[in-house]
Parts: structure tokens; sequence; C-alpha cells
């Protein structure tokens, strides 16, 4: 999916007068309180550097007034037109003046660079905190709040990697909302800033919110902030697995429809190993003017895509590193394959699959249909797809010692069959027929062996099933 197409939703003359006000508005903040050295609730700070002073301060120590204003910068650089996450429309006919204040946690940590002078902000980022601290909850836990990242791409699409998943949930933050200041014109500090802000951010993560912060996860864009946490040999795996959904009425929909995105995720103790990079950053910070700025383009040539301990060995499962085409498509076509994800989970088999995983799978399941009295499979016959039924009923015949059929079981919604062949080969082992029109999900016998087959949970229920019925 191409980021142009994102651009051109929603733009009409009055949604570009109004975003043009809401830019004009960023452009405008001004924060000089924030960047001076005795602020309280300070938790990061990079003294001016070539014109650009980095700071990190907690939710709790803003004032109303500073977050509304980091709010509407926010805004104010999300409906630039060279941007296009976001829909006009919706930001037009709602009149908004800011980010919604909801989203914000009292545990949010806020990074900015700017101008310390004169408060002016040219890079922002914010490491976002779950409004819950309740002991003993993990990324496993279904009854919880949600990341905004697994809200887009669902529940437990981080349950595949290492330690990660079974981390205390409130030492789990995401990363996002990185965005310099598209209204100020390219000069050196705003060339600086948005290198300083995500050195701040992964050296306060290495450093004193190491242990309040054990990882991180987030969603990019593989060709634009993947390079970012590469040139940092930042180590990071990509989760491709994924489909990604937003209701159209939703802020980011544009992003989620027309930019292909992934969710990621990192480990702090990796940090360690992307030290010696972040002095060699520094170094190259400290540098005045166009040999600053050199020096930083030239570690370009060695940005690495370093190996994360959160992936397991043998890497990722097929389920969790296999993408579909375009996401899923359309985002009424990603709703279907939630529709299927939902009708899935009635089958034992996949109870332990995640939400993120049942839609994946959801893409590559085929549906078919049969009328009463039709023969959905034979014995005899060599064909080892997997059915589960959705609806309808079903009669299993067997051929008695004389020949003559038998009947043995009745199959209904929420029961499978098939299982035998899937697992063992051969033949079919009785006749299916239906006894209703039958709705029925088809798992080709390929795709359960490239997707399924190494995922223990989904084979041994599988193979109960199978056992206890030989």
């Amino acid at each position: 999916m191409d980021r142009s197409e994102a651009r051109l939703v929603g733009r009409t003359p009055e949604t570009d007068a109004y975003c043009t006000m809401l830019m004009q508005r960023a452009a405008d903040v001004r924060l000089p309180a924030l960047f001076q050295e005795q602020r309280v609730g300070i938790v990061w700070r990079t003294p001016e550097r070539r014109g650009v002073t980095t700071i990190a301060v907690r939710r709790s120590s803003l004032s109303d007034e500073e977050l509304l204003s980091i709010l509407r910068y926010r805004l104010g650089q999300y409906v630039h037109p060279s941007i296009g996450i976001i829909d006009p429309r919706m930001v037009t006919e709602a009149r908004m003046e800011h980010e919604p204040l909801e989203n914000e946690s009292r545990c949010d940590i806020h990074f900015l660079s700017g101008i310390e002078e004169t408060g002016e902000i040219l890079c922002y980022a914010i490491l976002r905190a779950l409004p819950c601290h309740e002991l003993g909850l993990t990324l496993r836990d279904r009854d919880r709040p949600l990341l905004p990242v697994e809200k887009v791409n669902g529940w437990g699409v981080f349950n595949r990697l290492e330690v990660l998943p079974d981390l205390p949930l409130h030492t789990v933050f995401e990363l996002g909302r990185y965005i310099k200041n598209h209204c100020r014109p390219s000069d050196d500090p705003a060339t600086r800033a948005p290198t300083e802000t995500a050195l701040a951010v992964f050296r306060s993560i290495a450093g004193p919110l190491y242990g309040e912060v054990l990882g991180f996860v987030g969603d990019l864009e593989e060709r634009i902030a993947k390079r970012t946490l590469d040139f940092f040999h930042i180590p990071t795996v990509l989760i491709r697995g994924v489909v990604p959904f937003s209701p159209e009425a939703s802020y980011f929909f544009p992003r989620n429809q027309y930019c292909t995105v992934y969710p990621f995720a990192v480990l702090a103790d990796d940090l360690k190993s992307s030290l010696p990079r972040f002095e060699a950053i520094e170094a190259a910070l400290t540098l005045p003017g166009a040999g600053g700025l050199k020096a930083l383009f030239a570690l370009k040539k060695s940005s690495a895509s370093l190996h994360s301990s959160l992936e397991p060995e043998g890497g990722l499962a097929p389920l969790t590193s296999t993408e579909l085409p375009d996401q899923g498509g359309e985002m009424r076509s990603r709703e279907l394959l939630l529709d299927i994800a939902a009708d899935l989970r009635q089958f034992d088999a996949f109870t332990e699959l995640s939400d993120s995983e049942m839609r994946l799978l959801g893409g590559f399941m085929g549906r078919c249909f049969f009328n009463p009295g039709d023969v959905v499979v034979r014995m005899g016959e060599r064909e080892g797809d997997l059915y589960l039924i959705d609806q309808g009923t079903a009669a299993v015949w067997k051929r008695d010692h004389d020949g003559e059929p038998a009947f043995v079981n009745t199959l209904k919604r929420g029961d499978y069959f098939g299982e035998i062949a899937l697992l063992h080969g051969g033949v079919r082992t009785a006749d299916v027929i239906a006894r209703t029109h039958m709705r029925l999900f088809r798992l080709k016998k390929e795709a359960f062996e490239r997707f399924l087959a190494e995922l223990d949970e989904v084979r041994e229920s599988i193979s109960k099933t199978a056992a206890s019925r030989l």
C-alpha cells in the first residue's frame, strides 16, 4: 500500500483550511519552562547541544495547559499534508483542537527536543503506559486494557515472543507519536532534533528508566521508522503476520488502511549491545554545523538490523511471520476476517491461539456449503483437508463387516472432521453426509502443515480428537 494514497483521503477545501489553522497553532506552541534545567519531574535531560535541548518528562509532572499544548502540537503535525495518516474530515467535522485527552495516561513519559530559550518543539515521542498497575498481570492475560497496537492488531499479537509476554504488564510501554516539527524550516537544529529525541528515548530506557521499562512495543512502517531503529542498532523483532483493523470512523484509519505497518518489540536488556552505537551517535551530534550532519550521515552506512532476544530459537512461528497480501486488503475485507476469526474461536483446536493469529488463520481458511443429503467426504477418498462445522449438522457412516452402512455419530456446529487423514495421511475412514444445510470452514492439509503443525497446542488438540475416534 502507498502512503501517497493516504494523503489524499478526506482532502477538501474546507478540511485544508481547517488543517492549515491547526498547523499554525502547532507552530505557535511554546513551552520554555519545560526545557529549564531546574524543571521538576524530568527523568532525562540532554543539555543544549548545538541548539537543541532534549528532555523526558512524566505526564504527572505536566500542567494541564502544558499537556494540551503538546496535544495541539501532535495534532498539527499529523494533519500536515506530507503525513496523511489521520482522516482530516473527522478532525474538521469534530472541530478538534488537539489530540484526545482520554487517550493519555498519568504514567506516560513524554520526550521533547526543542529550543530551550523559546520553548519551541522540534521533535516529539512518547512512551505510553497502560492505565493499569495491578500486580500479576502480563500481556498473556485477556481481561485487561489493551495497548493501542493491540487494539489495532488483536490481543496476543506478542504472545509468541520470548520473555516479553511474561513481563509484569506495567513494565511494558508503547513507543509512538515520534514526529518532527513539519512547520519549521529545515535548519540545523530541526535536522538534528529527531536523532536527539530517539537517542534520549533509548538512553533513558537503558539508564534512569531501566527496571521501570523492561520492554517496549509499537508499530512501524518498515521503510521509515525501522530504518531509525537500525540506525541506532536497536535489536528489534517485527511481527508480519497481522491483519490491522480500525473502523472507518477511527482517528488513524488512513494509516491502517493505506500504509503497511508491522508491530515491533524491543527488550530493554538488549539495549546494552547498542551502547557503543549510542556513543558514536553522540560524538557526531557534538560536532558543529555541517560537520555534525555529515558525521551522522556517514553513520547511516553502518546501520544494522540486530538479532533480538525476543525472537524464539529457530525464528518466529509461520503464523506469526507470514503476512497476507496488503495485510488483508480493504478494511471491509479485513472486517470479514475478524468475523471468521470470531467464528473459529468456537473450535477447541484453536482456543489457545491469540486474536491476531485467528485473524491471519481466517485468511487461509476456505468456506464451503452443502445441501441436505450431500456427501461432504467419502470413505476411501485420499483427501487430507480438515472440515470445521460452522452451521448445520451431518451424519457419520461407516461400513460394517458385511459392507453395510452403519451410523456412527452426528456432528454439529463446533465439531470438526477429517483430522485422521490430516495428521496421518491415508484415506478417509468414514462417509460424512449433510443432514441440513451446512456451512463449513475448510483447512487444506498444506495450510495446516505450513502454519499450524508446529504449534503444539493445536496439534495436540487435534491429535486427541483423532485418537478418540480411532
